[in-house]
């Protein structure tokens, strides 16, 4: 397996001097229903001289004629960067003004992006999906895509938004990537990376990745839904929403060894587990089937990363632990109280001899 090092990042925040100022106004002259299963209504505003233009999503069509004015603009008009619009009916009624950078005529607010998009699309319940280009690794055969997200507020659509939640598509035929912890840790710390460059304060991050041209949902093999622990400042995977159908092709249908505690009541038995590389000094995190925390002990404090089938008390984390180590209510973590560890070859460890 090749090693896999950091990109240079390729975020240059844009100046926000203002290098003309002019305002244009033409009328509507598309309406394009999204490809997603919800119709959606996208209505491209062009400047007069045909060089700018602006995407207004509305759940509703329009009818009358929408003029949009652009001021205070850089000379890459709303390509790429800062800018002030206005929409305005034929009767001057301001129905959608922003002011704010703009990424290929779409609004994503505060966000100073260079890029480009690739693609948009809808789901069902309205919300807007808007894919850019971050970077690329041809050795490798991986593009690097973010993913933004516009929800439909009072029958208008909010800034395309890479924050708080992070979202970044490896888009790649090289599913070997995906056989090993190491490498798949490798590249999470290089997607990491471009999460925090966008987003300092992020504590979400969605790392994905799709063998699909057309970054479709069905061509998604890899996903880790992660959060971060503010106490430890460490990575966690959320196993509700994490998978890996290259490492585990049965994980579609079934989750096997997977103890999901409900109560506060112990429970003493066998257990295959993978413990992390993000383990220190004073305790043990297991990553796999869930989220679990041990206090080292002297028969723990020597394992190392890899997988373990361990006898065990465990015993659901209360809501006041979960607050303090920064994990969401709805996520299932446990308590650990340790007797014994045997190390295996693989997750299969209950059938190894």
């Amino acid at each position: 397996m090749k090693k896999i090092s950091l990109l240079a990042l390729s975020f240059a925040l844009l100046s926000s001097k203002i290098l003309y100022a002019d305002i244009f106004s033409l009328p509507v002259n598309e309406n394009i229903l999204y490809d997603g299963k919800f119709p959606l209504n996208e209505y491209i505003i062009y400047t007069e001289d045909k060089k700018c233009f602006a995407h207004y999503l509305s759940a509703y069509p329009l009818t009358e004629e929408l003029m949009l004015q652009i001021t205070n603009t850089q000379n890459n008009c709303l390509e790429k960067g800062f800018a002030k619009i206005q929409i305005s009916d034929n009767l001057n009624n301001v129905i959608w003004s922003q002011e704010g950078h703009f990424l290929n005529g779409f609004f994503i607010g505060n966000l100073p992006l260079n890029s480009y998009t690739i693609k948009r699309s809808a789901d069902e319940n309205a919300s807007q999906y808007l894919y850019y280009f971050i970077d690329e690794n041809k050795e490798l055969d991986i593009r690097y895509i973010g993913k933004m997200k516009a929800e439909l507020v009072n029958g208008n659509y909010t800034a395309f938004n890479a924050c708080p939640v992070f979202e970044i598509l490896l888009q790649t035929q090289n599913k070997d990537l995906f056989k090993e912890h190491s490498t798949i840790q490798n590249l999470f710390t290089v997607a990491k990376s471009y999460a925090q460059t966008l987003c300092p304060s992020v504590e979400t991050i969605v790392f994905a990745a799709t063998d699909s041209p057309s970054l479709s949902d069905e061509g998604v093999f890899f996903q880790e839904y992660l959060n971060k622990d503010k106490a430890t400042a460490l990575w966690y995977p959320d196993t509700e929403k994490s998978f890996n159908y290259i490492m585990f092709p049965n994980q579609k249908e079934t989750k096997k060894d997977t103890y999901q505690p409900q109560t506060t009541e112990k429970k003493q038995s066998l257990y295959t587990v993978h413990i992390s590389d993000k383990t220190n000094k004073k305790v043990l995190f297991i990553d796999q089937p869930y989220l679990i925390k041990a206090e080292q002990t002297e028969l723990t404090k020597d394992l190392k990363t890899g997988w373990y089938q361990i006898e065990a008390d465990l015993s659901a984390m209360p809501d006041l632990e979960k607050k303090r180590s920064g994990i969401s209510l709805k996520e299932k973590a446990a308590i650990a109280k340790i007797h014994s560890a045997k190390e295996c070859k693989s997750e299969k460890c209950l059938s190894e001899k």
